[in-house]
């Protein structure tokens, strides 16, 4: 969100249009109601924002990146969380998912995309559970501090 935004939203919420104007707790409560209010809307678009397969009507740049038919999307959140298709999995579960989904032959391809706070060590074990399970086509996507989507990058 633009800071004159919400500049204008804080003006709104915070001082009402009666002339008596609120007391030093009504404001405070105000400031704690919009900071939940903000906190939400954050967490909303960062889950849509690791999610692109789900269909939600909300205006975005078409991504150049798009996935190939082949690959295998594999978000790793903040967290350490690794999710594929909006489930959650472990390193183990990573491995299994991979041996049932990977056939060598075709040669397909992986996107990992990671939050900005993820821990390089955990991009790491997601690197080693894929070149295990035969995935060596793998390309990067990286959440940038206050971006609201990941920029794609490849890699070999």
């Amino acid at each position: 969100m633009k800071p004159s935004i919400i500049a204008a939203v804080l003006l709104a919420t915070v001082l009402p249009s009666s002339s008596a104007g609120p007391t030093v707790e009504e404001l405070a409560d105000r400031v704690a109601q919009l900071e939940s209010s903000v906190e939400e809307l954050t967490k909303a678009l960062a889950f849509l924002a690791e999610e692109p397969d789900m269909k939600a009507a909300v205006p975005a740049k078409a991504d150049a990146a798009a996935p190939a038919k082949d690959e295998i999307i594999i978000h790793v959140r903040g967290s350490g969380e690794i999710v594929i298709g909006g489930k959650v999995l472990t390193l183990e579960g990573l491995d299994e998912f991979l041996k049932q989904q990977v056939d060598p032959e075709t040669k397909p391809s992986a996107r990992i995309r990671g939050d900005a706070s993820v821990e390089y060590q955990r991009i790491v074990e997601v690197i080693e559970v894929c070149q295990k399970s035969g995935l060596w086509d793998i390309s990067f996507g990286t959440q940038r501090k206050g971006a609201s989507k990941p920029a794609d990058a490849k890699s070999k």
